[in-house]
């Protein structure tokens, strides 16, 4: 039995104040597998206008954060939430972030159709390390 409960919390905006999400984990669902797919970036203006604006530095559409940053909190939120909730974690930001920084085009592909909704073609391209991070937690033997 392939099942399994899994959750997405959004998006932090910068200055938002970030949904709580042991009020979505504890009222979501009672299965037994629950999965939470951790925070994504969010960038500071649609990726398509940023690109077009700034065709000739593609860097300036990047979206930048630090341990201090809503952002960098937000990723601390996810890994305490699963920790007291018993919620499997899927961080999601290292398939497109490095050091700090996630390009609004990784490989000749822009990854973002607005200011966080990754485009089918990155979702295309990074759907094995999805797969590859919830076999595990979905073997019949964790059902």
């Amino acid at each position: 039995a392939w099942a399994a409960a899994i959750l997405g919390l959004g998006c932090v905006l910068a200055g938002a104040a970030a949904p709580q999400p042991t009020e979505t984990l504890s009222t979501a669902t009672n299965h037994p597998i629950r999965i939470l797919m951790g925070i994504g970036p969010h960038l500071v203006e649609p990726s398509p206008s940023c690109l077009a604006t700034h065709p000739g530095n593609i860097n300036l559409c990047s979206f930048s954060f630090g341990s201090g940053s809503s952002f960098g909190e937000a990723l601390q939120r996810d890994s305490n939430t699963v920790t007291a909730d018993q919620v499997h974690l899927i961080p999601t930001y290292q398939w497109l972030c490095l050091s700090g920084v996630c390009p609004a085009v990784i490989g000749h592909v822009v990854a973002y159709v607005d200011e966080d909704h990754m485009t089918i073609a990155i979702s295309k391209f990074l759907s094995p390390l999805l797969e590859n991070a919830l076999a595990p937690l979905l073997s019949p033997s964790k059902s």
